[in-house]
């Protein structure tokens, strides 16, 4: 038989790859460095019963699932069976509190902006916070749910949205602001099309296996 240390780290092991996640995104969920869940997952260390708890509330089993010998050949069949309505309904508000906690902070820096310097072009700061919304909601979504198809579609967003803030940034800056002639930065545009197309190729792969 197994020591404890190796057994967790199994089931840890294995609860995280059926959920299609990485020790960083694990660790940055729980947030732990991914050296600890590593550390764990290698049973090198036994987590504290309260880490333990966490970890086991986040995989949706329970503590005994964690300490139990050869519970990582059934780590696909449990995380499939713990997608229930209730579940699929917290998740989705976790989802939408994150995409609101962004909008409110940029919503507040755009107002204190206003009321104390009065700038032009601060509309801007809201394409900003769109980048943003798309970067925490690829986040949150391969948290909670996994790597799917949405995973590649939200990471493309993200990278269309930024782009889009960093050319509307520099036209506004100049032609507005500083009163030179706006160039022509359209042309970086051109970077999404070989950046969408190593997207697709990676994430296919991931969603395949």
């Amino acid at each position: 038989m197994a020591n404890i240390n190796q057994i967790v780290g199994n089931n840890l092991t294995a609860l995280r790859k059926a959920k299609k996640l990485t020790q960083q995104e694990v660790g940055f969920a729980l947030s732990y460095s991914d050296k600890s869940i590593s550390k764990w997952e290698l049973g090198n260390a036994l987590p504290s019963v309260d880490i333990l708890k966490e970890l086991a509330d986040f995989y949706g089993v329970s503590v005994d699932y964690l300490l139990t010998e050869g519970n990582e050949s059934k780590a696909e069949e449990t995380v499939k069976k713990n997608q229930n309505p209730a579940t699929k309904s917290n998740k989705l508000t976790i989802f939408a509190m994150s995409i609101t906690f962004v909008w409110l902070v940029m919503a507040s820096v755009y107002v204190s902006t206003v009321m104390q310097n009065g700038l032009p072009g601060l509309w801007i700061i809201f394409i900003w916070a769109l980048a943003a919304s798309f970067f925490v909601a690829w986040i949150a979504q391969r948290v909670l749910w996994g790597v799917n198809v949405w995973t590649p579609i939200l990471l493309s967003l993200f990278f269309a949205s930024i782009i889009t803030a960093f050319v509307l940034q520099f036209w506004f800056q100049d032609r507005f602001i500083d009163g030179a002639k706006s160039e022509n930065v359209a042309y970086i545009y051109t970077v999404l099309v070989p950046l969408e197309v190593v997207i697709a190729l990676i994430y296919s792969m991931k969603i395949r296996k």
